[in-house]
């Protein structure tokens, strides 16, 4: 594996090669590394759950090819990668807390229509609160909390998503999970 620790290092692509043994990417693995653009993981990766705020605040991240295996993405996980364009969530079944919070976001309304993302969520059986909300939410502190927290605020953003496909097995959509999803 070559995939710093805590943001230390400076990677703009991150192949994780020891897929056979490795399940679960832990919490933080790269949280805030801003110069990290593409995630791929080996074809044979048995990676499993991607940990809370494995990739939060990873803002130049653009595209992450996931394994098959991969079912969980935790609370958080990809929270402000706001340059979000491509990842493939079909066989996830779990998509935690704001775990796309304040992702997948566009400038302008050009940019917006001109790059939408669509999402297949097709194995999703629960999504959670503002796992998908586009906006900034802060206390009164200006700390980030999770969407819809009491005494919160809430910036919008744009978001770039504009299709989400989803199949039978969804049983749980949590409150404001696409708030801010103007052109769905």
């Amino acid at each position: 594996t070559i995939l710093p620790l805590n943001g230390v290092g400076a990677f703009q692509k991150v192949l994780v090669t020891n897929g056979s043994t490795t399940r679960t990417l832990p919490t933080i693995a790269a949280n805030g590394l801003s110069t990290l653009t593409t995630i791929n993981f080996a074809n044979n990766s048995q990676l499993q759950t991607i940990g809370p705020k494995a990739f939060a605040g990873c803002n130049n991240l653009t595209t992450v090819n996931l394994p098959n295996a991969t079912n969980t993405i935790g609370a958080q996980a990809f929270q402000n990668c706001t340059n979000l364009q491509t990842i493939n969530l079909k066989g996830v079944s779990y998509i935690g807390d704001a775990a796309f919070n304040n992702a997948f976001i566009a400038q302008n309304d050009a940019l917006a229509t001109q790059n939408p993302v669509s999402l297949d969520l097709t194995s999703a059986q629960y999504i959670g609160t503002g796992a998908f909300d586009s906006s900034v939410w802060t206390d009164s502190n200006g700390s980030q909390v999770l969407p819809g927290e009491s005494n919160s605020t809430e910036a919008q953003n744009l978001s770039k998503i504009s299709s989400v496909s989803f199949s039978k097995p969804l049983t749980t959509l949590s409150a404001y999970a696409f708030n801010g999803a103007n052109y769905l």
